[in-house]
């Protein structure tokens, strides 16, 4: 086990890729304490259960709440209205990160629901993934020996950028950085 990286790392979303990125992190003491905001009540009670996070809300905001980083693992067709939900919970200094396919989306949908927090938007596309779906499929080594680009704007803090990437490298995975446009 690792020493921790953060206090508390939020996920939103905990379906394979957001609850394997809680897994990993639990199984690697990479954080004190990992919270889950998930809609459906059985997704939350399976993912304290299963020992993927230690709480679970479908209060976005709330899970959030003193949160030192948090990964967004939506649809990314969904990204700006969960960005919306968790902007009235973020705290100052927070990193945010996220598991969405199309970068640029995802930089258009921060700008729009949480410009105040550009400069601590980290955006990120692990590429890993199995046939099987939601939290019951959470695998903590899913990202192990497997690619994670990052696309951090020009309005992304650099230390925000080296924290990420060391997460993930303690993870497993494999990290590379491009601008956005090359990666979409």
């Amino acid at each position: 086990m690792s020493a921790p990286l953060f206090d508390k790392v939020a996920v939103i979303g905990l379906g394979l890729i957001g609850g394997s990125f809680a897994a990993a992190i639990k199984k690697r003491g990479l954080a004190k304490t990992v919270v889950a905001g998930a809609r459906s009540a059985r997704t939350r009670e399976k993912g304290v259960a299963l020992g993927i996070v230690d709480d679970a809300t479908d209060d976005f905001a709330a899970a959030v709440h003193d949160a030192d980083l948090v990964f967004v693992a939506v649809p990314v067709s969904a990204m700006a209205d969960n960005f919306r939900a968790i902007a009235s919970g973020l705290k100052s200094g927070v990193i945010i990160t996220d598991g969405g396919s199309v970068k640029g989306s995802v930089i258009d949908a921060a700008n729009a629901a949480i410009p105040q927090f550009l400069s601590r938007l980290v955006p990120g596309h692990p590429i890993a993934g199995k046939e099987k779906s939601g939290v019951e499929a959470a695998d903590a080594d899913l990202y192990v020996q497997h690619r994670v680009i990052l696309t951090p704007t020009d309005a992304t803090d650099p230390a925000a950028t080296r924290k990420v990437r060391a997460l993930w490298a303690a993870l497993g995975a494999e990290v590379l950085e491009m601008d956005a446009d090359e990666h979409d």
